[in-house]
């Protein structure tokens, strides 16, 4: 679980949040307690990940299960798709919740390629 968040973390795009500080908190309801909420604190385009709240004024709240989050994060669903299937639920500034999709970018390695598309290679 770590992974996952470190990961998107990582990918973030604070450039889009300008200079402002925005603070996203992210509720995993299956997760295990001590593991439960994450915050992504973006400030002058440097991203922190805090395990524990910090008395932030929370700009978006992201409620969704350890398994959306994933297949969302690996592009096996949109962001679309999870907000109406209601798996996925984003309270807050609109402007975040509009653009998520801009700041929040999905791992590279959902772009792989499948086994069934591989490109053969030529050894020879």
């Amino acid at each position: 679980m770590g992974l996952l968040i470190w990961d998107m973390r990582r990918l973030l795009n604070p450039a889009i949040f300008s200079k402002r500080t925005v603070v996203v908190q992210f509720e995993y309801f299956d997760a295990p307690k001590e593991s439960k909420d994450w915050w992504l604190v973006s400030s002058n385009e440097d991203v922190d990940l805090c395990l524990t709240d910090n008395d932030y004024d929370v700009d978006l709240l992201v409620k969704c299960s350890l398994k959306t989050m994933t297949v969302v994060w690996i592009c096996e669903i949109t962001f679309n798709h999870a907000v109406k299937s209601k798996q996925f639920e984003v309270t807050g500034d609109k402007s975040l919740s509009k653009n998520i999709q801009e700041w929040l970018r999905t791992s590279p390695l959902s772009k792989l390629e499948t086994t069934e598309t591989w490109t053969k290679l030529d050894w020879s």
